[in-house]
């Protein structure tokens, strides 16, 4: 879940990680970033112009979600872009 979240350069040296079902004081709600089940494992609604009506159970990395958009989008992908398309997307 960190291996692109951490640049050193730019990082500090302490990383908080909180114990299971705690969260730290956020103005902005949940941010789906700790690395346990629960808050990792969130829906993705797509819809839009030519987006297809249609559901699917296929588990998809956050880093998916880019290279997607750039496919629906019939842009290149983002550089440094690790993620698949979603092919129920396309």
């Amino acid at each position: 879940m960190y291996i692109n979240g951490i640049y050193p350069k730019r990082c500090g040296d302490i990383l908080f990680v909180f114990e299971p079902n705690w969260f730290g004081y956020s103005n902005t709600g949940s941010s789906h970033g700790s690395q346990y089940a629960y808050d990792t494992q969130v829906p993705l609604l797509w819809y839009g112009w030519k987006v297809r009506n249609g559901k699917s159970w296929t588990r998809h990395a956050i880093t998916d979600i880019a290279p997607t958009i750039a496919a629906m989008l019939r842009i290149p992908q983002p550089s440094g872009c690790i993620g698949q398309v979603i092919e129920e997307m396309k």
